[in-house]
């Protein structure tokens, strides 16, 4: 799940670095196997210097059902226009997601095209008001929604 990507392991990393020297490493490097998600996650543990069997299983995602009307019901939901394009973010709002930029965009693009994007997650509280004040800084207020966790 990206904890061995090097930016997971840069966050806390005096514990990390502890924890794998009390015995973690040889934990790992010793498994019959370590599952990875991804080639990209199964490159971060060759780079981690592991040698261990990956095996790489995605996560499952069940396709949803189509609901009829589905687009009419957000756009009602989130008081969105009829005609503007959406843009989804569908996310954790955390710093490494960058969702800075997609407001940021948002800005760059307000004037020239019929814009909105939906930030779909949550994230810490303080970190969630900056991003809204991020939007108000930019005057996009009317053009983002915040929907929380969905």
């Amino acid at each position: 799940m990206g904890q061995l990507s090097p930016w997971a392991l840069q966050q806390s990393s005096f514990k990390k670095q502890l924890f794998l020297k009390l015995g973690e490493f040889k934990n790992l490097e010793y498994a019959n196997a370590l599952h990875s998600t991804s080639k990209g996650e199964e490159m971060d543990i060759r780079a981690f210097g592991l040698h261990s069997p990956v095996i790489n299983i995605p996560l499952g995602v069940v396709e949803s059902k189509s609901i009829e009307g589905a687009s009419q019901i957000i756009r009602q939901k989130y008081n969105i226009h009829t005609e503007a394009f959406i843009v989804l973010f569908l996310s954790r709002l955390h710093y490494k997601k960058q969702p800075e930029v997609v407001i940021e965009m948002i800005s760059d693009l307000k004037e020239k095209f019929n814009i909105h994007a939906i930030m779909a997650g949550s994230g810490d509280a303080a970190y969630e008001e900056k991003l809204k004040a991020l939007a108000e800084y930019h005057r996009a207020t009317n053009r983002i929604t915040f929907a929380g966790f969905v």
